[in-house]
């Protein structure tokens, strides 16, 4: 059985109706409590660049896939 690469890629850039708490999150997906990280572009409203999206930035190696930390992290 054939992957339909459209629908994937869709997946990956589609915007979030909300916070995906504890699920996996690409890097150029967004949700309405985007936050920008303190380096983040002014211009990119994407996970990637949000401070609730833990893609392991400070580790050797980051992930491709993030995980969704809100709200926890604004408790912390």
């Amino acid at each position: 059985m054939r992957k339909d690469m459209r629908s994937h890629c869709f997946a990956e850039d589609s915007p979030l109706k909300e916070p995906r708490v504890g699920g996996s999150v690409w890097p150029r997906q967004c949700c309405p409590v985007f936050t920008p990280r303190a380096a983040a572009l002014p211009e990119e409203r994407a996970c990637w660049y949000c401070k609730y999206a833990d893609f392991h930035l400070k580790e050797r190696t980051s992930l491709d896939v993030g995980i969704c930390c809100w709200p926890k992290k604004q408790i912390d």
